[in-house]
């Protein structure tokens, strides 16, 4: 890049404040535009440098990565299972759940009484943890794919040992499995009344995604007695996720769950404009099948409603 105007000597003149000696022959005009153009240049320059953006780091290179930062990934796995086999322990018997799991009874019975068809498709919802390669992925996900200030850490910190557990917010859910559409939003209802009277409730939502994903999310927290790593108890505040969902969907979702965590993987979604017209790509036949479903699940329950008129 050249600045328009200008030679090197003459640039290099520049740092010269005095107008005597070899630089008398410029007029000010001619210093104000040199000095202006030469700003620029200097400005462009530091905007154009590939080494203010290096590439974010792939997953396989990830652990050496958290090693230099002096987490070692076979240490604290061993670490991680042993504290969740805690927090699926201090969960199940913490007041919101063991009232949760008999409020659902409840929720059934209401809804067979109105709809004449029972609602809740299994017993009480297994509480389980996310497998430590899917946990150590998602760190990955926010510390390096969603940190636009990779190599230095996000704005709201890395997610290290130190504070992972209190970040991530899924390491314990469960889902709770209904026959019906309509009464996903009856059980996200339950659960947050129940969360609210109990001091827990973190937030709820119904979902529904360009990607065929339809879902409620419900979080709620509490405090568990966990080991650090030297196994040391501490009070940690954990946020632990109830997927709410119907039969059909719960299906389709495990049919798919390979596609799903492939998807997630990637830092750049295709669009819709590039996935709709091309029906043979997996991103084509996991979204349309997802909304063709949802459809089918509202239509059973307009035939089923309309027998009772």
């Amino acid at each position: 890049m050249t600045i328009k105007g200008a030679s090197r000597e003459a640039i290099s003149r520049l740092d010269t404040p005095s107008c005597n000696g070899p630089n008398r022959g410029f007029l000010y005009r001619d210093r104000v535009v040199l000095s202006l153009n030469l700003r620029r240049y200097r400005r462009q320059m530091t905007t154009l440098s590939p080494l203010d953006s290096p590439e974010p780091i792939e997953f396989k290179d990830y652990p050496a990565w958290l090693d230099t930062h002096g987490v070692s990934v076979d240490v604290y796995e061993s670490h991680y299972q042993a504290v969740c086999r805690d927090l699926v322990d201090g969960f199940s018997k913490c007041p919101f759940w063991t009232r949760a799991v008999s409020g659902l009874r409840d929720v059934d019975a209401a809804y067979q009484i109105d709809k004449k068809y029972p609602l809740i498709s299994a017993g009480a919802p297994q509480l389980l943890t996310k497998p430590w390669s899917s946990f150590l992925h998602k760190t990955y996900r926010k510390n390096v794919l969603a940190n636009e200030n990779f190599p230095d850490p996000p704005s709201d910190g890395w997610i290290f040992p130190s504070n992972w557990f209190g970040r991530i917010r899924d390491i314990v859910r469960t889902t709770v499995e209904v026959k019906y559409l309509d009464g996903v939003p009856i059980v996200l209802r339950s659960l947050t009344d129940l969360a609210k009277q109990q001091g827990c409730f973190q937030g709820s939502q119904l979902e529904a995604r360009v990607n065929g994903y339809y879902g409620a999310h419900f979080e709620c927290g509490f405090v568990c007695s966990i080991p650090d790593i030297t196994w040391k108890r501490y009070a940690q505040q954990i946020t632990v996720e109830v997927q709410v969902t119907t039969s059909i969907k719960e299906v389709i979702k495990k049919l798919l769950h390979t596609f799903y965590e492939d998807t997630r993987t990637k830092s750049k979604q295709p669009s819709i404009e590039e996935f709709s017209w091309n029906y043979n790509s997996p991103q084509f036949n996991a979204a349309y099948l997802g909304h063709i479903l949802h459809y089918v699940e509202g239509m059973i329950i307009e035939v089923r409603d309309q027998q009772k008129v």
